[in-house]
């Protein structure tokens, strides 16, 4: 079955020559059936990136990953299929490995669900299953719009994952795949590695 994979990449004021490198690749991508479409911004955070990405998005499912991190080889055509297997379910997710940043990108830990038969996820998420990283979940596009009909999120400097999943899995079936679908890179000194204040979040 092929797949065929829109990537939409935001560039969110990059000073290096991102863009170059990005549009390298934009013959191959097409050459694997996969179709490139790349914005470049001023500089203005991760909730805008989500924002103006959501607005592009065309595909039949959704699934995002940040910048550092990167998707296993196989792990789209694997959700894509537990969809086509699965027609009653509008969410599936999977393993996250984090690894460290070196040539040899080890493993330091995996992370899975506490409690993987479970097809209700929401209650789930606000009370103890709280592993929560945007490249583990993949949702049907009309799922997720009927939930956020705006194509938008708050506007914060953090917490777009969580603003992007709560919606899109209250009241949704959610399936799961016990194998690593992406990885999370760890690197010091990057956003998600930083510690945050409550002061550096007044308005």
């Amino acid at each position: 079955m092929a797949t065929y994979i829109e990537f939409i990449l935001i560039d969110d004021g990059s000073t290096d020559n991102t863009e170059k490198v990005v549009k390298g690749y934009e013959t191959k991508l097409k050459d694997k059936n996969i179709t490139l479409k790349y914005i470049k911004q001023k500089n203005q955070g991760q909730a805008t990136v989500a924002n103006n990405g959501l607005k592009q998005v065309e595909g039949e499912f959704l699934i995002w990953a940040d910048a550092d991190d990167y998707f296993e080889k196989d792990a789209i055509q694997n959700m894509v299929s537990f969809f086509h297997e699965h027609k009653e379910y509008d969410v599936v997710r999977a393993k996250v490995a984090f690894r460290k940043d070196t040539p040899e990108k080890e493993i330091i830990e995996i992370r899975e669900s506490k409690n993987p038969e479970n097809t209700d996820l929401f209650l789930n998420y606000i009370k103890e299953d709280t592993y929560c990283f945007c490249g583990v979940i993949m949702i049907r596009t009309e799922r997720f719009f009927e939930r956020n009909k705006g194509k938008d999120i708050y506007i914060n400097r953090a917490g777009q994952n969580w603003q992007n999943i709560l919606p899109a899995v209250y009241k949704a079936k959610s399936g799961y795949i016990d194998k690593i679908v992406y990885n999370v890179t760890i690197r010091e000194g990057s956003h998600s590695r930083k510690k945050e204040i409550f002061k550096n979040y007044k308005r």
